[in-house]
Parts: structure tokens; C-alpha cells; sequence
């Protein structure tokens, strides 16, 4: 009998598998109930293939008897006889076994394998029915659990992707995505929406005095309360700090007064009344015909809210393009930059310790800015408000020769220092910067890598032609995806504090995080993560193979330059904090950890090597 083609894999989906698990024991559950729907279950494999294959070699036997019966009795040539018979009989015994195989063994197996291209092509829902031997139906059965949780750990994925690692809210990426959508409907269908933005005034002064954990547990506060005085179907999503917006659908004028009225009581009443903050809000709404076809709603809601802020705070305005003229102008705030990078020293620099997690080693240190000048701003505010009027350029130079002036940095360690996109490919931030960049790391967040001109490649090779070494910043946070930090082909990847608060008790925060510790491996960069600041914190993010860290719990930014613990160093140094051994393969390739061979003369530096020197 000739042997039968494998047909293709006899799959089913199940949209049901798709929903992401809520808990644990909910994976558990869908885990146990993904053996694929019924099928044909055969006995054991040696009994399914030995019992017919010795069936055909009796049968075999039995006929070469028969022939050399009748070669004798017509009086034929025995030997003859035997050997043609014989050669018969064995090519049809082959046949027999190649069927019995094929049906046995190949069509199951063949299954399974386009069942994995099927997986492997991002079809989640594929699913196998048990047919076949029983070794053969475990096997089928183990792509079904395996397939169920790939499905179920992708959703999750999805999940954190859209979500804010703080507050549980949308994040930015999820805000923008949503509201071209709904813009796009809004106007196709002339029904109402608005889009609100909220701030908390003077939100500085609870971190200054109740430090950033309090800070965080106030956001996260004030997100519920936020998503607790809005409908079902509308969108609450966190930007960054306490930047919050909501997009209202089907909301006139006066429900989204009223909406952001309701958010703005409720936020102020989970902030600390001692320290009598308040809250701001800004709405615009559609249509309204002061609003052109291609604007912004997100920008016009934000100037709403700074129209709000300058005239006091505690209020809500709506967007007026009357107003907002009124408000100080470019040339205002140009001025305003102006003058402060007049002054002597307009920027304090304070540096925190960055440590190898897996001896306790301190690195190096990143350089941060402080502004102790009026009016009392973050440093992010005073960065963007350069950026939009022109001066950001200057404001960042400002940044790094104050950092780079600082004496007495420990020897062995690097200097990591901030740096925008537009500001790499900039010849006068290069001429600031040192001929020999071997111990300074350069750090770009990855929010902003949107450019596709090639000035951010450009400059990012002639840094690294000076000997720097490259860190995407903020990673896993920000719009950029993976690709975006592939065009840096960073030598460190920096995770963003958001993914870490909790990161012991929250498993999708744990599988990010290994995502990109097994992604940083593949590529031949490190992993280093923001915002330590507990013992549970640092002892998983150990455990998940973590190479480098920062954050309150090891050092806070401050000025001269800081150590580490002494008792944190002795735990990190002991591996007292892992639990387990690492699992997977060692990294390919020079290890991140590894010094870099130091210049004549000059004192070796800790941390992630170039290792792309000599592609520039």
C-alpha cells in the first residue's frame, strides 16, 4: 500500500481560551481544561506499531513458505524462486510498515507541527484534538495547556502594555490610540465629545515632604477617585507625575463642566489636607467651532488647564482661543529661560548611585538637575517650557556642564547624563562634551525617539566613536516599542520606576521585566531598573536576572557624591537577597558586567561595555 500523504493539522478555536486570566488559580483552572476537544485515542505507541509490523512479518514468513511450496511442486528452480518471492514480499513489507508509521507516528506529529506555525504565526487560539497512540495524545494535549498559557500571558501582556504601572489607569500610548479614534468618529458622525485634562497644584511639595512613596500612593488614589466620578464608557488615563485626562463621549459643554468639577472634588479629597493642595482642570469639547478640523484636543485641553493654573489653580476653565492668546507668550517664557540661564548657576546637579546588583558594586552615577529659583518648578516642567520656546538646546548644555564641572566622583565609576534626541545630533552639544567619553553613559528616553531623519543614529555614532556607551532610558513606559530601542542598540536598557513599584507582588509587572532581561541578553545589553526603594523590590528583581540598579532603597540623588549602605552592600555582595539560581542560558557574547579595558594611564570603569566600537 503507498504511503499516504500527512494531511494538515485538524485544529479548532476556541475564542474562550483568548480572555486573559484574572488570578492565578483562574490560569490553573483554564490550564487543567485545555486537553482540545475529543478525538480518536489509540492504545500505546509499541503496541499500535509492533503488533502490526509483527503481524506483517509472520504474514511474510508464512507467504515465502507458500511459494517455495509451490516452486517444488511445478518443479520450478528453488533458489530462484526464493529470491524474487523474497524480494516481493520485503518491498510490500516495507510499504505495510511505511502506512502503519505514517498513520501511527507521522500524521499525528504532522499535526502538531502546524499546529506551532500556527502559534508561531500569532494564532493563540489553535487548538489540537487527541488522535493517535496515547504517547502521541499527551504530547497533543501538553501543546493544549502550553498554548493556553502563551494565550493567556500574551492578553496579559496586552494588558500591561495599555496600562499605567502606578494607578491601574490607561497609559499614554492607550490615551492617544483612543482618542484618534474617537475624534475620528466624533467628527464623522457630528456627535459631541470632550476631552479634560487634570493637574494636582504644587503636587512637588507633597514628594519634597512626604517623599515619592507617599507621592505615589496619592496618585494612585487619586486615580480611583477619578475613575470613580466618570461612566462606564469613558477613558481615564494617567500621562506621567499627576498629569490625568478623561475623554467623555457624548458629552456637551455642560456635562463636561460638570464631570471635571465632580474629578476635581474627588481628587482633592484623597490628598492630604495639612498640606492644602489643590486641582486643576482644563476641558475642550466638539464641535465647537473655534476648534479646527485638525487640531489637537489633547494640547487644547492642556492649555485650558495652564490658563486655570496661572490664574490661581482650583478651577476649571474651558478651552477660549481668547484666552489662551492672552496667556504669557513665547517671547515671555523665552525670556524667562533667558534669565535664569543668565544666572551664575542656574542648575544644581545631584547624582544617584547606580550598583551591580549581583555584587553589590557601586558603578556609577546619574546626573539629575535641580532649580532652586522662582517660581518653584519640577525640572521636567522647566525642560519642556524650554523645549517650546526654543531654548531647550540651551537649558540641557547648561544641564551637562554643570554635571560634567562636578569634582570627586570615586574613581572606577561613570557619569550618566540625559540627553533629547534633537540634542545628540547638535555639533554644539558635542563640543562641550569630552575627546575621550569612555566613562560616560548616555541616556535617551525612549518617549521621544520619534524622529526618522538619522540625526539620532548620527549623533549616537559619534558618541560612541568618543568611546560613550548608550542607554535607552524610561523603557517600557513611553510610546516607543521595541523597534524604536533597536534603531539605538542600546548597551543598557533602563526600565521605568513604573514597572518596578510592586514588581514582587504583581506577576505581569514580573513577566515584563524578565521579557526584557531575556531581550537585553539576546541583544548584548544590560538591564538596569529606576525607583528601588524596598527589600521585596530588589530581592525579585535579583531573581529575575537584573543586572544593574537605582534607586531610593540603594542611594538618593543628592550632592557631594553618595555611597551605598554598607549593609546593602554586604547583602547584594553575600547574595543574601536570591532565592533561587538564575534560570536560562548565560548570555552570549562579552558579559554586560564585564570592565571595559581601560586607556593607557587611566583608571578602569565599571559597568556595560561598548560593544559596538568597531561598527563606527
Amino acid at each position: 500500500m503507498p504511503s499516504m500523504p500527512a494531511p494538515k493539522a485538524d485544529m479548532t478555536r476556541r475564542k474562550t481560551d483568548t480572555a486573559p486570566a484574572i488570578t492565578k488559580a483562574h490560569t490553573r483552572t483554564s490550564v487543567k481544561g485545555a486537553g482540545g476537544p475529543g478525538g480518536k485515542r489509540g492504545s500505546r505507541l509499541k503496541t499500535e506499531i509492533v503488533l502490526p509490523v509483527g503481524v506483517g512479518a509472520v504474514v511474510m514468513c508464512a507467504a515465502l513458505g507458500l511459494v517455495a511450496a509451490g516452486s517444488v511442486k511445478v518443479g520450478a528452480p528453488l533458489p530462484l524462486t526464493l529470491t524474487i518471492g523474497g524480494i516481493l514480499l520485503v518491498a510490500g513489507l516495507v510499504v505495510y510498515v511505511t502506512w502503519v508509521l505514517d498513520s501511527v507516528v507521522a500524521r499525528p506529529l504532522a499535526k502538531v507541527r502546524d499546529a506551532l506555525q500556527e502559534v508561531e504565526g500569532g494564532n493563540y487560539e489553535t487548538r489540537l484534538a487527541s488522535d493517535g497512540p496515547v504517547e502521541l495524545c499527551e504530547v497533543q494535549q501538553g501543546f493544549n495547556r502550553m498554548a493556553t498559557i502563551v494565550g493567556h500571558q500574551r492578553e496579559r501582556l496586552k494588558v500591561a502594555a495599555e496600562t499605567d504601572g502606578l494607578t491601574g489607569l490607561s497609559n499614554h500610548r492607550h490615551f492617544q490610540e483612543r482618542l484618534r479614534a474617537e475624534v475620528q468618529e466624533a467628527r464623522e458622525n457630528k456627535s459631541p465629545l470632550a476631552v479634560t485634562t487634570l493637574d494636582i497644584d504644587g503636587f512637588k511639595k507633597l514628594n519634597d515632604d512626604r517623599g515619592h512613596g507617599r507621592g505615589d500612593e496619592a496618585l494612585k488614589l487619586a486615580g480611583d477617585a477619578i475613575a470613580r466620578a466618570v461612566r462606564g464608557d469613558d477613558l481615564v488615563a494617567r500621562l506621567g507625575g499627576d498629569d490625568f485626562v478623561m475623554i467623555l463621549r457624548g458629552a456637551d459643554a455642560g456635562y463636561a463642566r460638570e464631570v471635571s468639577e465632580r474629578a476635581r472634588a474627588a481628587m482633592a479629597r484623597t490628598l492630604p489636607d495639612e498640606l492644602e493642595l489643590t486641582v486643576s482642570a482644563g476641558f475642550v469639547c466638539l464641535p465647537d467651532p473655534t476648534v479646527e478640523d485638525d487640531a489637537n484636543l489633547h494640547e487644547l485641553a492642556n492649555s485650558a488647564l495652564d490658563v486655570a493654573k496661572r490664574a490661581g489653580g482650583s478651577q476649571t476653565r474651558k478651552y477660549d482661543p481668547d484666552t489662551v492668546a492672552a496667556s504669557p507668550s513665547i517671547q515671555q517664557q523665552r525670556a524667562e529661560i533667558d534669565e535664569l540661564l543668565a544666572m551664575e548657576h542656574p542648575i544644581t546637579p545631584v547624582f544617584q548611585p547606580l550598583v551591580e546588583l549581583s555584587t553589590g558594586r557601586l558603578i556609577g552615577y546619574e546626573a539629575l538637575s535641580r532649580f532652586d529659583v522662582e517660581p518653584h518648578r519640577s525640572p521636567d516642567s522647566w525642560f519642556n517650557q524650554a523645549a517650546r520656546c526654543g531654548r531647550g538646546l540651551a537649558l540641557e548644555m547648561a544641564a551637562i556642564k554643570a554635571a560634567l564641572s562636578a569634582r570627586g566622583r570615586p574613581a572606577g565609576t561613570y557619569l550618566s547624563l540625559n540627553f533629547s534626541p534633537s540634542a545628540l545630533s547638535s555639533p554644539k552639544i558635542m563640543a562641550i562634551l569630552p575627546k575621550n567619553m569612555s566613562d560616560i553613559v548616555v541616556e535617551v528616553t525612549e518617549h521621544e525617539l520619534a524622529s526618522e531623519d538619522g540625526g539620532l543614529e548620527e549623533g549616537l555614532a559619534k558618541m560612541r566613536a568618543r568611546g560613550a556607551r548608550i542607554a535607552v532610558d524610561d523603557a517600557g513606559a513611553g510610546y516607543a516599542g521595541l523597534n524604536q530601542v533597536m534603531r539605538v542598540q542600546p548597551d543598557v536598557i533602563k526600565l521605568d520606576r513604573s514597572l518596578i513599584e510592586g514588581v514582587h507582588s504583581d506577576s505581569a509587572k514580573s513577566a515584563l521585566v524578565e521579557f526584557f532581561v531575556m531581550f537585553a541578553r539576546r541583544v548584548g545589553a544590560g538591564v538596569c531598573t529606576e525607583g528601588i526603594e524596598t527589600l521585596d523590590e530588589l530581592r525579585t528583581l535579583i531573581n529575575l536576572g537584573v543586572a544593574y540598579g537605582q534607586g531610593y532603597l540603594l542611594g538618593r540623588p543628592s550632592d557631594p557624591w553618595s555611597q551605598v549602605s554598607p549593609e546593602i552592600t554586604r547583602a547584594l555582595a553575600t547574595g543574601a537577597l536570591r532565592t533561587h539560581a538564575q534560570p536560562g542560558r548565560a548570555p552570549r557574547g562579552p558579559s554586560p558586567t564585564a570592565p571595559r579595558r581601560p586607556s593607557s594611564g587611566s583608571t578602569p570603569v565599571a559597568g556595560p561595555v561598548n560593544r559596538r566600537l568597531n561598527r563606527y
